[in-house]
């Protein structure tokens, strides 16, 4: 599952090297000057950066419009180091970078590409992330207190996440759980730094991922699980309006096609499904149950079309109960979403 760029092959049959043996996701190699590993400094991991004074090295690195993809960063001090690039779409690149325990507490880092880096229990308080990109990054155990992150690309989903989707699809169960259980905690901890700084919106999308994750730790056939894929379904645990008047118009329709099939009766007529008439005739009956559905969903009961069977009654009975409780809970997570 590692899928950062490796070092280069082994060159000792061949003249030896000037300069580092470090290939980048594209092939090419590190121009920067080896040292006795074959690597050099920024991608050697045995030099131990942690105790060195890098961040000026860096933020010259990154003004030269030099690229970091690879680099080695684990447990340097970062604190509020510049790496923007002005006059440029492209921002630093940082990709495959390994930047565990790194302090980057207020670090400039607009647009910096952090694809695939480990940023794992990285400092990232206060820091601008605008516009950097962190898709298939490690963000487990990052803080992110008060960080600046506006439109920030994160990928489709995080990295545990995708861990645990391969994992489960192998039937690797034990393995899938664990993975799940990190992506959830990815998740909380995007959303708090979020809702800290008042990206509620994103918050919001943060805060389904870390249920649905929740929810994929639940035994498969269990009811704590199934209710909370109900739930999800209909409201998207709150987060989600749109979702709730898609179950309605489903409720609608479903409600409809059954007055269709049992009758309900109005206009002078029993309004039911019948094979010996012709299409249109059928088609404008439909139409009349769903205006039926309808009226009976809305608690409206205009009295125009009523229900004759037994069979009939409780199908508008339960469907006014569900489309009076459905109203309130669209009202509800509406005003939840504009009010946040």
């Amino acid at each position: 599952m590692n899928n950062s760029p490796q070092a280069g092959p082994d060159l000792s049959r061949f003249k030896p090297l000037d300069h580092c043996a470090f290939t980048d996701s594209k092939g090419h190699y590190c121009q920067e000057r080896l040292g006795r590993t074959g690597l050099c400094f920024w991608h050697d991991p045995l030099v131990d950066k942690t105790h060195m004074e890098v961040k000026s090295l860096l933020e010259q690195h990154c003004r030269e419009g030099k690229s970091g993809e690879g680099f080695k960063l684990r447990g340097v001090n970062l604190l509020d180091v510049h790496l923007e690039r002005s006059g440029t779409r492209m921002g630093f690149n940082l990709s495959y970078a390994d930047l565990t325990h790194a302090n980057l507490h207020g670090a400039h880092l607009f647009r910096v590409n952090f694809r695939h880096a480990s940023l794992h229990k990285a400092s990232l308080n206060k820091a601008n992330l605008n516009r950097a990109n962190f898709e298939h990054s490690t963000l487990l155990g990052t803080e992110f207190g008060g960080t600046h992150l506006e439109h920030v690309h994160w990928g489709e989903r995080v990295l545990q996440e995708d861990y645990a989707r391969e994992s489960q699809r192998a039937n690797k169960l034990t393995e899938a759980l664990t993975y799940f259980e990190e992506a959830e905690e990815v998740y909380r901890n995007l959303r708090r730094g979020a809702e800290e700084r008042g990206y509620f919106e994103l918050a919001g999308d943060f805060f389904h991922h870390e249920m649905v994750m929740n929810r994929n730790k639940k035994p498969l056939l269990s009811l704590v699980r199934v209710f909370s894929k109900f739930e999800d379904f209909v409201t998207g645990y709150g987060e989600k309006p749109s979702r709730v008047l898609r179950f309605a118009a489903l409720l609608i329709v479903c409600y409809a096609l059954a007055y269709f099939f049992v009758g309900i009766h109005g206009d002078g007529h029993e309004v039911v499904l019948d094979s010996a008439r012709a299409l249109l005739e059928n088609l404008g009956d439909f139409g009349r149950c769903v205006y039926f559905s309808i009226v009976t969903f809305t608690t409206l009961g205009y009295g125009d079309f009523i229900p004759i069977s037994p069979l009939a009654r409780f199908f508008a009975a339960t469907e006014a109960l569900i489309g009076a409780i459905s109203m309130s809970l669209f009202i509800v997570v509406f005003v939840r979403k504009r009010m946040r």
